[in-house]
């Protein structure tokens, strides 16, 4: 009897274990259909011949494939020069994300002062309130960028605060991303603080010890140790910043991006374009298939860098403590 319960049992806890991996399974794949049946779309109309993009008889695999509609697309765009901007643009305002967040994040987790908490609690604000609610003061301090009232202060006599205009600058991103108030910084702001929370305080003892400050403790002893945390928020950051299309349009109208030369495609496409002195008019199949192509340009970076750089995500994000 005893033996007969016992297989019941296993049998019981098997077909629920099968159940339970069948169900993750099915929602598993029907998550990556989900996902993936963009981008195989976006694919196939790329490389698509226009006369085969409305084809009943070609659902998936062209019959052949053409780069015309890239070509076409990659001038229309200036993509070489969107991409070289583009990637400038991305790496610096990412390498003083990292140096600035993690410097915040070091104060918070590894110093007591007045007002911490509050602090805090404003950063964490900022990941929850939407970029659109600060964009007109945002706008108008780079408009009449003052130094932060430094040049009031400097020049008291003056009528008028002395100031300069930034906007269709660069500035306009790099600032915020020096000073820990750019794209997501609250939440590398975050990520920083629950890593450092998780330092030995024997490290910083021992290095008080040897005679360094807070800032060289910092240098000696955060900075090596928070590499793979580091090496995330870099990678993070730049999927964000290169994925910007707001900020960049907002600040920048005369700066043309990836993202922004995409934005802006179809309704230049949809106008009149010239071309070596020549007036071309583009069909809605043209203008369909270059939109594909411009997804497809301005996701391939991006791509490129998870695909090598996945286990940075993966390791930094178990190191930060957003998960555990």
């Amino acid at each position: 009897m005893k033996v007969k319960q016992a297989a019941s049992v296993r049998l019981t806890g098997t077909a629920r274990r099968f159940g339970t991996a069948f169900v993750r399974d099915v929602l598993l794949i029907a998550i990556a259909v989900i996902i993936l049946y963009p981008l195989l779309y976006m694919i196939t109309i790329a490389f698509r011949p226009l006369d085969q993009v409305w084809d009943p008889t070609v659902v998936w695999i062209s019959k052949s494939l053409t780069l015309d509609n890239l070509k076409e697309t990659i001038g229309q765009m200036d993509y070489w020069n969107a991409l070289l901007r583009s990637m400038r643009m991305t790496v610096l305002c990412s390498v003083l994300t990292v140096v600035s967040c993690s410097l915040c994040g070091y104060g918070f987790a590894r110093f007591r002062f007045k007002g911490r908490e509050l602090l805090f609690l404003c950063v964490i604000f900022t990941i929850l309130v939407p970029a659109e609610v600060i964009i007109i003061p945002s706008y108008i301090q780079f408009w009449k960028f003052d130094f932060f009232g430094l040049g009031y202060a400097a020049f008291p006599f003056l009528r008028e605060p002395l100031h300069i205009n930034l906007l269709n600058t660069e500035m306009t991103l790099y600032i915020p991303a020096a000073f820990g108030s750019g794209i997501r910084s609250g939440l590398f702001i975050y990520m920083f603080r629950q890593y450092f929370r998780g330092l030995p305080k024997e490290l910083e003892e021992a290095a008080s010890i040897d005679g360094c400050n807070a800032f060289t403790t910092y240098l000696r002893i955060a900075v090596p140790s928070s590499r793979l945390t580091m090496v995330t928020v870099f990678l993070f950051s730049s999927v964000w910043y290169w994925n910007d299309y707001y900020f960049t349009s907002m600040y920048m109208n005369n700066v043309k991006t990836v993202s922004s030369a995409v934005a802006s495609l179809p309704a230049m496409l949809k106008g009149l374009s010239a071309i070596g002195g020549e007036v071309m008019k583009y069909d809605e199949v043209q203008i369909s298939t270059m939109i594909q192509s411009g997804c497809l340009l301005l996701i391939i970076p991006p791509l490129l860098v998870f695909a090598f750089c996945q286990r940075f995500f993966i390791e930094g994000i178990e190191l930060s403590g957003l998960v555990e």
